[in-house]
């Protein structure tokens, strides 16, 4: 038996700005004893710790603090997933929230379901504003039927975001995602889809993502000071998909997410290429993925990537220069 319908945990590093919005997009679910909310407090440096005890005070068996030494994104899915005891599990970054409207709604879903995925929509906002930016959902996913595998579901659902994800928490029980690292949520999917057998999908908005807070991961200046970590998830993913060997429709699926990365990878070299000669660096990646997964290599569709190829990286500069920020 499980204590709880879902685990919620919330990935936080000196978020004290935003832990309150977080924590309180929960407000209608408190007291209910359906979910635990583990804020996993990542080394802050901050108030961040501080103020989620206030939510533990309120309601104990609902919010729970775990504090730790800093390791990343990936210590602290790694650490929820330790110490969960839901049914599902969600991930939550610290400076996002719940839809709070939606959310008993959800759960009652999550009850009465046995799939091994949940998708829903979700929708990005800004962080200025709070003005919604996009709002991503799956249509086709929607109007199939209920009963889905993931094979089913593979082609519609190409960047397997964490967003719109809920895994059964006995299904991933033994992912470890690398720490000290960025962009392990990309590992998360890849590693847990490879996993999934059964889809259902939920057809309202949970998780709300925040866009335009300074230093996001996914900013340019981010991904220019983390491109070396980005760069060993590229080729951590790329090993998984060719160590994988379950369905093809899936391991296609697996590829063509890692070959986003690899994609990005490349984008970001041009980036900082327009600050330094990192052509060298380039040319090794490009070597490694050819070298080592001709099966991801040959799925390359930059442009200026077969260019560079073609021409023995011949203009690289001048693909830098034209590489918007």
């Amino acid at each position: 038996m499980h204590s709880y319908i879902l685990t919620v945990s919330i990935a936080a590093y000196n978020v004290e700005e935003y832990i309150r919005e977080t924590l309180d997009s929960f407000t209608n679910i408190i007291g209910t004893g359906l979910v635990e909310i583990l804020i996993i407090d990542d080394g802050s440096t901050d108030n961040t710790a501080k103020i989620a005890k206030e939510y533990v005070n309120k309601d104990s068996n609902t919010f729970k603090v775990i504090s730790k030494k800093n390791g990343g994104w990936g210590s602290t899915v790694n650490c929820g997933i330790n110490n969960s005891h839901g049914k599902y599990f969600k991930q939550l970054d610290g400076d996002d929230l719940f839809n709070k409207k939606n959310l008993k709604e959800f759960i009652t879903f999550l009850e009465n379901s046995e799939a091994d995925l949940i998708i829903s929509p979700f929708h990005s906002f800004s962080d200025d504003t709070g003005e919604t930016i996009s709002r991503i959902s799956y249509p086709q996913i929607q109007n199939m039927q209920k009963k889905l595998s993931m094979e089913d579901v593979a082609k519609f659902y190409p960047y397997m975001e964490m967003h719109s994800s809920c895994f059964k928490t006995s299904l991933i029980k033994d992912i470890r995602l690398q720490e000290h690292c960025f962009y392990t949520d990309v590992e998360l999917m890849v590693k847990a889809v490879s996993k999934v057998k059964s889809v259902s999908y939920f057809e309202k908005d949970i998780y709300c993502y925040r866009l335009g807070r300074v230093g996001q991961s996914v900013s340019s200046e981010g991904l220019i000071k983390h491109y070396k970590e980005h760069e060993k998830i590229c080729l951590i993913l790329s090993e998984f998909c060719a160590q994988y060997s379950g369905s093809e429709k899936i391991k296609e699926l697996l590829i063509q997410r890692t070959n986003y990365m690899i994609e990005n990878q490349y984008k970001i070299y041009f980036l900082i290429g327009k600050q330094q000669n990192n052509k060298k660096e380039i040319r090794e990646f490009d070597s490694t993925i050819k070298n080592r997964f001709k099966f991801l290599y040959n799925k390359c569709r930059s442009k200026k990537m077969k260019i560079m190829r073609k021409t023995g990286f011949i203009g690289y500069k001048l693909c830098c220069r034209m590489t918007k920020n």
